[in-house]
């Protein structure tokens, strides 16, 4: 299995297979003062050939600015269910998944959203500001 995508927004919506994502690239963070107690919505897209049984491990997790853990990861297993009658043979599967990321910012600017699945991971940016 693979990160097929990674998008941060400020909402999202999953139904019959699709995805309503409302506020697309939202990769700022406010926060009103340091540290906070923060987090992060996003929608990840996985894909690959499941095998039947099988229990896939992802992780979600904000670094800081030194790429270094800002709080608990989150954690949570898959398991695919049948394959969609709509892929013909040879298709990858796939699911989507609407996240929320908590984190503790102890500092403004750059962080990292890192998404991992076995041992393959996407990473979006996000910038931390305080108002």
């Amino acid at each position: 299995m693979r990160i097929d995508w990674l998008i941060p927004c400020r909402y999202a919506e999953l139904a019959d297979g699709l995805a309503t994502i409302v506020g697309a690239g939202a990769d700022v963070v406010h926060v009103s003062g340091l540290p906070a107690q923060a987090g992060v919505s996003a929608v990840v897209r996985i894909a690959g050939v499941a095998e039947p049984e099988t229990e896939y491990q992802l992780t979600a997790q904000v670094l800081g600015p030194d790429f270094e853990p800002a709080g608990d990861a989150l954690h949570l297993a898959l398991r695919l269910g049948d394959r969609s009658p709509y892929n013909p043979d040879g298709w990858e599967d796939h699911v989507m998944l609407p996240l929320a990321v908590p984190f503790t910012a102890e500092e403004a600017g750059a962080h990292t959203l890192e998404v991992r699945i076995e041992e393959r991971s996407a990473a979006v940016p996000l910038h931390v500001v305080v108002d």
